[in-house]
């Protein structure tokens, strides 16, 4: 990032490479005090709300090195003159890491290998093999919610290891190269997937979409998986079809509300006492070559701003 006169504020250090915050501060760009601090680069883990910004009152521009824009309100910076660069519509950059849907096949994997058990058995001093007998993907039907970039890359894994990926999209724009079977609706989708893997852009419309319903209509033996956002899934009725037996598993690296997570969430009581619950801290773009390459490409937008709007 080329030098500026304005001042970066990044309150989420750790979630951000070495290279960035090294540039930021060989250019002098990097501020300690967030009051006097003209640019905001955050991650999901910091919420951009009205509290924020009344204590950011130079802030012009908040960058998030994100897609999901939920964590910020637009409405706030709007009353407040302060622009938003992110990650999201970056096709062309985007289409390079396939890092989340490659994590929902580790979930998945973890799930039907039986993974996590199996280690804490062998910590026990163990080496047994029938008890973690596990199931085969191939031959199953992967349910796609959401046929986007992330969708149509969990796709072709998916594809690779041979299941039948069926999709549902509520706004679904496909391409000459999309050779895909399609449910008329979540619904239909979710009665015939093994796998339901959720791709989806959170909305208004979509929020607690994966509930009881669509929970009843799943086969036997299926799991949920979640990369996408918390806010899509029914908490509740997902652990009540856990407890009852409706579903054999779920996968999740997002839930609602991660914000206040704590030791005694549901999720996680739930999960100690069970192993066909995974949780991860919404990790699944948390690799070193994902990290790095969107650092790069936001401070290059942020850069780009700056040039704009005489930095």
């Amino acid at each position: 990032m080329a030098p500026t006169s304005m001042k970066v504020y990044v309150p989420e250090t750790d979630t951000f490479s070495y290279w960035a915050i090294s540039s930021l501060d060989a250019d002098s760009a990097l501020a300690t005090d967030r009051e006097r601090a003209q640019i905001l680069l955050v991650r999901v883990g910091t919420r951009v709300d009205e509290a924020l910004l009344e204590a950011m009152p130079s802030l012009r521009l908040v960058a998030t090195a994100t897609t999901g824009l939920d964590h910020i309100d637009h409405d706030a910076c709007d009353r407040r003159g302060v622009s938003i660069v992110s990650l999201k519509g970056d096709t062309a950059f985007l289409s390079d890491l396939p890092n989340t849907a490659e994590h929902a096949f580790a979930l998945l994997l973890a799930l039907y290998r039986r993974l996590h058990p199996a280690w804490q058995d062998v910590l026990s001093g163990n080496w047994r093999q029938a008890p973690f007998r596990g199931r085969t993907l191939r031959g199953r039907s992967f349910g796609i919610v959401g046929y986007g970039r992330l969708g149509r890359i969990a796709g072709r894994i998916a594809e690779g290891f041979g299941m039948n990926t069926v999709v549902w999209d509520p706004n679904p724009v496909f391409g000459p190269e999309d050779d895909v079977a399609v449910a008329d609706s979540l619904e239909i989708l979710a009665a015939s997937a093994d796998v339901l893997s959720l791709h989806a852009d959170l909305n208004d419309a979509n929020v607690g979409m994966i509930d009881r319903v669509v929970f009843e209509r799943m086969p036997e033996g299926s799991v949920l998986i979640n990369t996408a956002r918390g806010q899509l899934v029914d908490e509740p009725d997902l652990l009540a079809a856990l407890r009852e037996g409706r579903i054999a598993g779920a996968g999740l690296d997002v839930i609602d509300r991660e914000e206040a997570f704590s030791a005694d969430s549901p999720l996680l009581e739930y999960a100690r006492d069970h192993d066909n619950l995974i949780l991860t801290p919404h990790i699944g773009g948390q690799t070193v070559e994902a990290v790095e390459a969107a650092d790069r490409h936001i401070l290059g937008k942020i850069e780009k701003w700056c040039k704009s709007n005489v930095c």
